[in-house]
């Protein structure tokens, strides 16, 4: 009798534990959906708003038609109801001035995402975090100051924000400034240029170029990097939609990715001598680009580099250059020809896949590494080369026709060279896998620290991923008890082995 006793109190303390757990879940981050008196309002929102709601525990907003203005009010965080889904009510409302007053200390991700009739923004000293993309879309926007206890700025916060025309910083914060009237956020500690708009001006004091700095930015349509930036992060000018000329400097290097990805107007790239890499996607997508010259200098042209460079014609890869990514040219349907230096030992798989109007390849390396695909090579393109080499061996293997343009390549083995099933992928610092402990820096938790971590830690800021339990302790490189921005910095800076974690 006991036992069974034991054993009903345990299955009712289960059920009990269960529904707590459900009404958790219900609930999310806060009880949203109960219901308030009106009166709470009184002393929080001035009164003669037409619409009202709420977006945090002891957070409200109103909406006053006749001033078109809506006020938010309370104390505490700013947030959606739903961390999956960051909508708010008054999105749709046509208001063109917002006041965040004081007593608010955060503004969640999204916080005014379509908004697209805002003109001005007022932001309050209580103020100390900007969540990503909280401005995303406000097309009237024109100005924003950022307050003085701000210490916590999330990415791609001005995103399309094209009436932009100036961004200043309060000369209290002791984080972020915009020294010398440059119209852009700096990260005061590291000089590093974090969120733009299509007046800034780079100051001379500032060395690098933040992650999704300029990303969305209308109204840019040259950029030069200038000597005094050392460095330039992830997806700095993706979708600068009317940037047509790129100038780079030897010294700058570029960590990856997609940094000029998707600027469909640009037309004018310019890669001097000492640049030694070309990153993952880094033009992909730009679908104006006609022609591009590959100095000697570069190592490595990664990873879909220029995927999808619809009208890209004309491609000069300089002798000095070793690897071709995978998919690096892949979807260039305006390629008609081109000629692999000798000093390339690895064209990867897909490296010219989707290429549909290219006739002819040669290659120059008579035992240069294939991928062994048949997307590698397209099928209408004619392969020119050494016979025995590598290139006859794939297109033997593969259907292409070969033509011995170069000679007779006499291997010093008596074996052939043959195409092997995988080719050989670049050296990356990576660290041991631990089966019961979080690695840090792994935030896809497969065992290493790539760039595909840097990647997830961005797309996390910017709500477009999510990051739970020991992934998300690993995300926080840089031990701040945060993930930020910072964190997928210092995880580039790793990778390249400029920084330790």
């Amino acid at each position: 009798m006991k036992k069974v006793l034991c054993l009903l109190l345990s299955f009712l303390m289960i059920v009990s534990l269960a529904a707590t757990i459900s009404a958790s879940i219900t609930v999310n981050r806060y009880n949203y959906n109960a219901t308030y008196d009106e009166a709470v309002l009184d002393g929080i929102l001035p009164e003669g708003y037409t619409q009202h709601g709420r977006c945090g525990e002891d957070v409200y907003w109103g909406y006053y038609e006749d001033s078109k203005t809506l006020i938010i009010g309370g104390e505490g965080k700013h947030e959606s109801r739903d961390s999956y889904n960051l909508k708010y009510e008054y999105e749709e409302l046509p208001f063109e001035k917002v006041v965040v007053q004081e007593g608010i200390t955060e503004l969640d991700a999204f916080a005014f995402n379509n908004c697209k009739n805002m003109k001005e923004v007022s932001l309050p000293d209580s103020l100390i975090k900007i969540d990503s993309s909280a401005f995303v879309n406000c097309k009237s926007l024109v100005s924003i100051t950022i307050p003085k206890n701000v210490s916590f700025l999330g990415l791609n916060l001005f995103y399309y924000c094209e009436a932009l025309e100036e961004i200043k910083v309060d000369p209290e914060n002791t984080t972020f400034d915009s020294r010398d009237n440059c119209n852009a956020i700096i990260a005061t500690e590291i000089n590093q240029l974090r969120c733009a708009c299509k007046n800034t001006t780079i100051p001379q004091s500032v060395t690098s170029i933040g992650p999704l700095a300029y990303r969305g930015i209308t109204g840019v349509t040259e950029i030069i990097i200038p000597e005094h930036i050392t460095s330039v992060f992830g997806q700095a000018f993706e979708e600068c939609v009317d940037l047509k000329t790129v100038r780079l400097h030897p010294e700058v290097e570029m960590y990856p990715s997609g940094i000029f990805s998707k600027c469909t107007k640009l037309e004018n790239v310019y890669i001097p001598e000492g640049i030694t890499a070309i990153g993952m996607q880094d033009f992909s997508g730009c679908t104006s680009l006609e022609s591009i010259v590959i100095p000697s200098s570069v190592e490595w042209i990664s990873q879909s580099a220029f995927l999808d460079c619809t009208n890209l014609k004309t491609v000069t890869i300089k002798n000095g250059v070793q690897n071709i990514g995978p998919g690096a040219f892949s979807g260039c349907t305006s390629l008609e020809e081109i000629v692999i230096p000798e000093s390339v030992a690895n064209i990867q798989i897909a490296a010219f896949k989707n290429c549909t109007a290219l006739k002819s390849i040669t290659i120059h390396n008579p035992e240069c590494v294939i991928g062994d695909m048949d997307i590698t090579i397209p099928e209408n393109a004619v392969v020119y080369g050494y016979s025995n080499s590598t290139a006859e061996a794939y297109a033997k293997k593969y259907g292409r026709e070969f033509v011995a343009s170069l000679g007779d390549y006499k291997p010093a083995s008596p074996d052939q060279p043959a195409t092997p099933d995988q080719p050989a992928t670049p050296d990356q610092p990576t660290v041991p896998s631990t089966p019961d402990e979080w690695i840090l820096g792994d935030a896809d938790e497969d065992g290493e620290v790539s760039v595909m971590d840097a990647s997830l830690i961005q797309m996390y800021l910017v709500g477009k991923k999510n990051i739970v339990g020991d992934a998300l302790l690993a995300a926080d490189a840089d031990k701040d008890s945060e993930v930020s921005v910072m964190d997928a910095s210092l995880i580039q800076m790793y990778l390249v082995g400029k920084k330790e974690l």
